[in-house]
C-alpha cells in the first residue's frame, strides 16, 4: 500500500505531502507488525485463516439467516435443563482427583513436601494472586472473572483446534462449555478454615468449591477431561518441520524460542550438562522435531564420540557400552494440539530421520507415556512408570528439561536438577520470572530450590535467582566449598527456611566474628491440610546479664501512623540508642473502619486498648484482652486486663474514683456517676437528662447533654462516661480535653500496650476469644476489617516468653504464594513447640512487621504503590499507629 500511494499515481507535489504525513503519523508498531507477517507468516495462520473467514461469510442474507436460526438455536439449548452437564462436570473432577496421586515412593522421593507444599503452576485458585486484591476488598471480584474467562479460552481453543475434521455439532459444544461452567458453580461442603485472601473469605462465606482447590493449570486437565469425554478427539499430528543439524549450539536455543536474547541466560551450563554422559527426562513443548534434534540427537552424537559430518549408523549403537539413555516423557491422551506418546511414536517410525529412529530401535532414546491430562509438567499425574524414570534419573545424577511457558511454573521444588525453556507470553508468568513479555530464558534450577519466593510481594523472582547463581558470591563460595556441597547447602536451607538464596550465600561469605545477640532464622511447615506456612523466629536473651535490655512503647502523634522502621529511625535520634529489635503494637481505628461505622474522622487513629508512656495513660483498656507491660525495673509481663475493677479520674481539684458497682450499669441509679467500655453488651446507655462523654483514648471527643428519655449510641471507639448535671468532672467541658486516668490494676508499671489474643499461658494454650471480648457486637464492628476469630488464617505476629524469661518474637508471613499464614491456634503451637510457657498477639494482617537491627524480617503483603502495577511489586511494611522497640 506505502509502495502504491507514494508510486506514480499522483502529482508530485500531493504526493510529497502524503510522504510527509506518512511519516509523521505512521505507527511504528504498525510497520513491525506488517514486517512479521510478510517474514514470518507461520506464526499468523490462524489470523489470515480466520480473515478469509470474515470476508466470505459476512456480506450474505443467506449468512444472516442461518445466524439468526444458530442464535435461537443456541438460546434454546441453553433453556434445556442441565443437570446432565452438573453431573459431567462432577464426575471430571473425580477423574481428575484419581489421575492425581501424592502418596507414592517416587513421587516422595523426587517431591520432598515435609516443609513445603509442591504447587503445579501459579497458584492455588482459591487464593488471590494480584497485589491489588490483596489491598483493594473490591478488586477480587476482577480475578474470579478473569479464572473464568481463562478456562472458557482454553475450553474454546480446544474445539476450535480440534484434531478431529468432522465438527462437533451444537449440541455436543453446547454441552461442553456448559459443563466447563460448572466447573466454577458447583460446590460440596464447608472450607474448615478460611484464609483472608481467598475467595470464600471475600465473599463472607465457607462454601468449598473444588476447582479452587486446583492451580489454573490443574484445571486445564479438568477441561481436557471434560472434553475428550464429549468430542472424543484424535491424537494431534500436527507435528512441526523436520530440521537439519544445527550444530551451533546458541543458533539452536534461539530457534527454539524464536528469539535472538535469552534474558535469562544459563546456556553453557546447559550445554556442559548435555555432555556428560547422564540419563535426561525431557518434557518437550511445541517444537517436537527441534528438541529431538537438540535435545536427543545431537547429546548422543557426542556420547558416541561422532563427528560433525559424520554419520550415525548401527556399527556406532553396537560398539556403544553404558551410554545413558533420554527420556521423552508425553501424556498418553490427547491435550489439545500437544501431540501424545503414541502419535510421537508413530511420527518417529514413519520419520526419514534415520538417525532419530535408530537411537529408539537401541533404546538409547524411549518415548516413556504419563497420565497426565494439564497443560505442562505435573508431577502428581506421572503415573508410575513415568515416576520411576524420574527416580532413575535422580540416581544417576541426571536432569529434567523442561520446555513452555507453563514448565517453568510447574516443576517447583523437584528435587532433580532442571532447565526451563521457553519465551514468556503471559503477564504472570512475566511478573513470576521477573522478565519483560515476549522476553525468552534458558534457566537453570539446581535440585529442590524454588526459583520464585513470595509472590505478589516477590523476595526473589526467577530472574533475581538466575543473577545470585551467576554471582561473584556464589562463584566465590563454590570455590571455596565446592559446588555439590554449596548446592546442597542451599537445597538444606530452600527445604527448611525457604530464605532467598543470596541471602544465604551472604550468610556463608560473612566475615563478621561477632556473634549476634539476636538469633533469627526463617521457618516454614505444612499444615495438616496440605497447606504451607512460612515465617521468620527471632529470640532475644533478655535474661543475659553482660549486656542488659530495655524495652519502650513508642506512640505515633496525633492520628499519625509511621512503619516500624520509621519509629525505630526516630528513636534512634531522640536517644541515641540503636534499636536492636521493634515489632508492631496493638490495634487502632483505620479510616476504612470509620467509613464503615460511621463516625466522625476525628475518631481516625483511636487506639483500641490500654496505651500507657512514661505511665501515663494514653488509652484505657476497652476489653479484656492481653497487654505488654514493661515495668520501672525493666521486668516484661503478659495479662488480661481491664477496667471492670474500676478506674481513677484526676481532675485539678480532686480525684473522681469509679468503682465496679459504676461499670457497664445498663439502668443507672439517679445521681450516680457510670463509665462504659466495648464489653458493655446493648447497643445504647440511658441518657435521662445526664451528660454523656465519648473518649477516644484519654481525649473527649464528643459532649453530649441528653433530654428526658433520651438514649445514646455506644460508639465502637473508646470509654464513654455519663454524669449527673452536679457531678461533671471539673474542667470536662470542652472537646479535645485530655484526661488524666489512674488504673487499679498492674502498679508501677511504666510503659503498657494492649492487643491480644493471649495464646499460652504456663504452657497451655489459653485462647478465649468469649472471656477476652472479641465476639461482643462492639468488638464485631470494631474489628469488621479482621474478623479475627478462630477459623481464618493469615498473616500474624506473636511474642512469648520461655521458662528462663527470654523473649521470642514469630511472624508467619501470609497472602503469599509459599505461606497462607495461620489461625491463632497456629500461632500458639507453633510457640509451644518451641518452648514458650506464655504468649500473645499483637495486631495481625498487613501490620504484623518484625525488625531487628533495623532490617525487616517478615514479608509485609502490602505496598503502597500496587495502583502502578497490580500485579506485584516488591514487599513494603505498613505504617502502624505504635510500636515496641528494645536495644542495649
Amino acid at each position: 500500500v506505502y509502495s502504491y500511494v507514494i508510486g506514480e499515481h499522483l502529482p508530485s507535489e500531493k504526493r510529497l505531502k502524503l510522504i510527509e504525513f506518512i511519516n509523521d503519523n505512521i505507527n511504528n508498531k504498525v510497520i513491525d507488525k506488517v514486517v512479521n507477517y510478510v517474514l514470518y507468516p507461520q506464526d499468523y495462520m490462524r489470523e489470515m485463516e480466520h480473515n478469509k473467514m470474515v470476508v466470505k461469510n459476512r456480506y450474505n442474507l443467506d449468512v444472516m439467516v442461518k445466524n439468526i436460526k444458530y442464535i435461537l438455536y443456541k438460546l434454546f439449548l441453553q433453556l434445556c435443563d442441565n443437570t446432565d452437564n452438573m453431573k459431567l462436570a462432577i464426575w471430571a473432577f473425580q477423574q481428575n482427583d484419581q489421575i492425581t496421586e501424592t502418596g507414592s515412593k517416587n513421587l516422595k522421593y523426587i517431591l520432598n513436601t515435609s516443609n513445603r507444599q509442591y504447587l503445579p503452576g501459579y497458584g492455588k485458585m482459591r487464593f488471590l494472586i494480584f497485589l491489588k486484591s490483596l489491598i483493594d476488598p473490591s478488586y477480587f471480584r476482577v480475578e474470579e472473572q478473569r479464572f473464568r474467562g481463562l478456562a472458557m479460552e482454553f475450553a474454546s481453543n480446544l474445539v476450535k483446534y480440534n484434531p478431529d475434521p468432522t465438527p462437533l455439532s451444537l449440541k455436543k459444544v453446547h454441552n461442553f462449555y456448559n459443563a466447563v461452567d460448572n466447573l466454577f458453580l458447583y460446590r460440596n461442603g464447608d472450607v474448615h478454615i478460611r484464609i483472608d485472601y481467598s475467595f470464600d473469605y471475600r465473599h463472607r462465606n465457607k462454601n468449598h468449591y473444588p476447582y479452587r482447590d486446583l492451580t489454573f493449570q490443574e484445571l486445564t486437565g479438568v477441561i481436557t477431561i471434560l472434553f475428550n469425554k464429549i468430542a472424543s478427539p484424535p491424537p494431534c499430528l500436527d507435528f512441526n518441520k523436520e530440521i537439519g543439524v544445527l550444530s551451533e549450539f546458541d543458533h539452536a536455543i534461539f530457534q527454539l524460542t524464536n528469539s535472538f536474547e535469552l534474558i535469562i541466560d544459563h546456556k553453557k551450563r546447559l550445554k556442559k550438562r548435555l555432555a556428560e554422559n547422564v540419563p535426561i527426562a525431557l518434557f518437550p513443548g511445541n517444537y517436537i522435531n527441534y528438541e529431538m534434534e537438540f535435545f536427543v540427537l545431537q547429546p548422543l552424537r557426542k556420547r558416541l564420540g561422532l563427528k560433525i559430518d559424520e554419520e550415525l549408523t548401527t556399527n556406532h549403537l553396537d560398539a556403544a557400552k553404558n551410554i545413558a539413555p533420554i527420556y521423552i516423557i508425553k501424556h498418553s491422551v490427547p491435550i489439545g494440539l500437544s501431540v501424545t506418546a503414541d502419535a510421537l511414536k508413530s511420527y518417529i517410525s514413519a520419520s526419514t530421520k534415520s538417525e532419530i529412529k535408530l537411537l529408539f530401535e537401541y533404546g538409547l532414546c524411549k518415548i516413556i507415556k504419563s497420565n497426565q491430562v494439564t497443560v505442562g509438567v505435573h508431577f502428581e499425574q506421572l503415573g508410575k512408570k513415568a515416576l520411576q524414570v524420574l527416580k532413575n534419573v535422580k540416581e544417576r545424577n541426571g536432569f529434567i528439561i523442561a520446555s513452555g511457558d507453563h514448565s517453568a511454573m510447574m516443576t517447583d521444588i523437584v528435587d532433580l536438577e532442571t532447565f526451563h525453556i521457553g519465551k514468556v507470553t503471559k503477564i504472570l508468568a512475566s511478573k513470576i520470572m521477573g522478565i519483560p513479555i515476549e522476553s525468552a530464558y534458558l534457566q537453570w534450577v539446581p535440585a529442590g530450590l524454588r526459583a520464585c519466593l513470595a509472590y505478589p510481594t516477590p523476595t526473589q523472582t526467577c530472574k533475581d535467582f538466575s543473577d545470585a547463581l551467576k554471582s561473584v558470591v556464589f562463584k566465590k563460595l563454590a570455590k571455596k566449598y565446592g559446588e555439590k556441597k554449596l548446592l546442597e547447602i542451599l537445597k538444606q536451607d530452600a527445604e527448611t527456611n525457604g530464605s532467598p538464596i543470596m541471602k544465604v550465600l551472604k550468610s556463608l561469605i560473612s566475615e563478621k566474628s561477632k556473634k549476634e545477640n539476636i538469633l533469627t532464622s526463617n521457618i516454614m511447615g505444612v499444615y495438616s491440610d496440605g497447606l504451607p506456612w512460612a515465617g521468620v523466629i527471632a529470640k532475644v536473651p533478655i535474661e543475659d546479664k553482660k549486656q542488659k535490655w530495655k524495652f519502650r512503647i513508642m506512640v505515633g502523634g496525633k492520628n499519625e501512623t509511621m512503619t516500624v522502621l520509621r519509629f525505630c529511625d526516630i528513636f534512634h535520634k531522640r536517644t541515641g540508642k540503636a534499636p536492636k529489635i521493634a515489632w508492631n503494637g496493638g490495634y487502632i481505628l483505620n479510616a476504612e473502619l470509620i467509613g464503615k461505622l460511621g463516625i466522625p474522622e476525628a475518631y481516625i487513629g483511636s487506639s483500641l486498648g490500654l496505651v500507657i508512656s512514661r505511665k501515663k495513660v494514653l488509652s484505657p483498656p476497652l476489653f479484656n484482652k492481653p497487654a505488654l507491660g514493661i515495668f520501672s525495673d525493666g521486668t516484661l509481663k503478659m495479662k488480661r486486663v481491664n477496667c471492670s475493677q474500676g478506674i481513677t479520674i484526676v481532675t485539678s481539684n480532686k480525684e473522681v474514683i469509679l468503682t465496679k458497682d459504676n461499670y457497664n450499669y445498663s439502668n443507672p441509679l439517679e445521681g450516680k456517676p457510670y463509665f462504659y467500655d466495648l464489653m458493655y453488651p446493648n447497643e445504647y446507655i440511658k441518657g435521662d437528662g445526664r451528660v454523656i462523654y465519648r473518649l477516644s483514648g484519654n481525649i473527649i471527643k464528643e459532649i453530649i447533654h441528653t433530654k428526658k428519655g433520651e438514649d445514646v449510641k455506644i460508639l465502637p471507639v473508646g470509654l464513654t462516661f455519663s454524669f449527673p448535671n452536679n457531678l461533671c468532672p471539673k474542667g470536662w467541658d470542652k472537646i479535645e480535653k485530655e484526661v488524666v486516668f489512674k488504673l487499679h490494676f498492674w502498679k508501677d508499671v511504666e510503659y503498657a500496650l494492649e492487643a491480644g489474643p493471649m495464646l499460652v499461658n504456663e504452657g497451655k494454650v489459653c485462647i478465649n476469644m468469649e472471656l477476652e471480648g472479641w465476639k461482643t457486637e462492639n468488638s464485631i464492628r470494631t474489628q469488621a476489617a479482621r474478623l479475627d476469630f478462630m477459623d481464618m488464617r493469615g498473616p500474624k505476629i506473636a511474642v512469648g516468653f520461655d521458662a528462663k524469661g527470654n523473649l521470642t518474637i514469630l511472624t508467619v508471613n501470609g497472602r503469599i504464594r509459599e505461606s497462607v499464614g495461620a489461625t491463632h491456634n497456629d500461632m500458639a503451637e507453633i510457640l509451644l513447640s518451641r518452648g514458650i510457657i506464655t504468649a500473645m498477639g499483637f495486631d495481625p494482617g498487613g501490620s504484623s512487621t518484625l525488625v531487628v537491627n533495623n532490617k525487616t524480617l517478615n514479608i509485609s503483603p502490602y505496598n503502597h504503590e500496587y495502583e502502578k502495577n497490580i500485579y506485584t511489586f516488591p514487599p513494603e511494611p505498613r505504617a502502624v499507629a505504635n510500636v515496641i522497640i528494645g536495644w542495649q
